[in-house]
């Protein structure tokens, strides 16, 4: 899961904790770099987009290894993130979801 922002944090996507599980699937979010508990770096060269989806794939699909039925969900700039990543990267995904 991407969260919005940038500058938002993961925290509005804690609700899912109380759905998915139940439902059998498991889910990961994280703060992107200057948000929430992440870094917040002074260095503006860390402001790109490019920059942004390869976080995300750190920490989605490509760091499951094996896995063929990640989705990857965003929501406002997290969803830009996710078309992004699908753009980039569609064998790793079974889908993406994007939410303005």
């Amino acid at each position: 899961m991407l969260h919005g922002g940038p500058g938002t944090t993961h925290e509005y996507l804690e609700v899912f904790e109380s759905h998915l599980p139940d439902a059998g699937i498991e889910f990961y979010y994280y703060d992107q770099l200057g948000s929430g508990n992440s870094d917040s770096p002074d260095d503006e060269s860390l402001w790109d987009l490019d920059r942004y989806v390869d976080e995300s794939s750190r920490y989605g699909p490509r760091s499951v290894s094996g896995r063929s039925d990640f989705v990857l969900y965003g929501h406002s700039w997290g969803g830009l993130l996710a078309l992004e990543y699908a753009l980039a990267h569609q064998e790793q995904l079974r889908g993406s979801s994007c939410r303005t």
